[in-house]
């Protein structure tokens, strides 16, 4: 299976639940950016199932018929953060202006869903066009947290879920309203060209009962997911309705 970068940790957890679960089932996860995922399976890649981070790779897969319509669903929700050192004395988003701050991580938004919603939220408030020679575009979101935690940036945006890897390194120091940027809903889907059309059926299905949801909620995740809303400045994602 092919799932985001951010959901890492989550599906490793899953994975193994799954198959305590499901005797004699091997699974396989594979992790990058949704972008780059996303381009593996329409170069023919062998894959059962795509768990995204944003609706937009999901949606131009589900263009190409190669992602089972049937079995898409939004299994869970996340949020924007700000994060800096633990040392920093930044507080707030306003304060990445000042001449102090030199370089600030972030996804890259041409596709890591991170960095389209970290693109959004910074339009929000009016500071992309002001920071923008500062931004260090990423290739995942957790390279963003690699950075930040390192100290070679002085900000970067990450998920939720991700600052709560490196906690004694790196410390939120403001949450991204939710209308500040298009709803975070994570999509999964059966890939089309799944041999194993049953077996990833089944562990979509997983995914959403209550003991999936219960280790996503672990980990940090949104559940369920957050209702879909409209378009922010940078451009909406758009969704699909849940098919059970």
């Amino acid at each position: 299976m092919l799932a985001a970068q951010s959901l890492i940790d989550a599906f490793t957890a899953v994975k193994t639940a799954y198959q305590q679960t499901h005797p004699g089932v091997q699974l396989e996860l594979t992790t990058a950016s949704s972008g780059q995922l996303r381009a593996q399976i329409e170069g023919g890649a062998p894959a059962d199932v795509f768990a995204s981070a944003s609706q937009h790779h999901m949606n131009l897969l589900a263009k190409k018929t190669l992602v089972v319509p049937g079995t898409r669903q939004d299994f869970a929700g996340n949020r924007m953060v700000l994060i800096v050192p633990q040392q920093s004395k930044l507080t707030a988003p306003q304060e990445l202006t000042s001449a102090a701050v030199t370089h600030i991580a972030i996804g890259d938004w041409s596709h890591v869903p991170a960095g389209r919603y970290a693109r959004e939220v910074l339009i929000s408030q009016g500071l992309f066009e002001p920071l923008q020679a500062k931004l260090r575009q990423c290739q995942n979101v957790r390279q963003v947290l690699t950075y930040v935690a390192a100290g070679e940036v002085e900000a970067g945006f990450v998920y939720q879920t991700d600052a709560t890897r490196e906690q004694d390194r790196v410390k939120v120091v403001w949450t991204a309203p939710a209308t500040t940027h298009t709803a975070i809903r994570l999509p999964i889907a059966v890939v089309t060209a799944s041999q194993r059309q049953g077996d990833a059926q089944r562990f979509v299905a997983f995914v959403s009962s209550p003991a999936g949801q219960a280790i996503l909620g672990e980990h940090g995740f949104v559940v369920p997911p957050p209702p879909a809303r409209g378009s922010s400045p940078a451009g909406a994602e758009s969704s699909v309705p849940i098919t059970p």
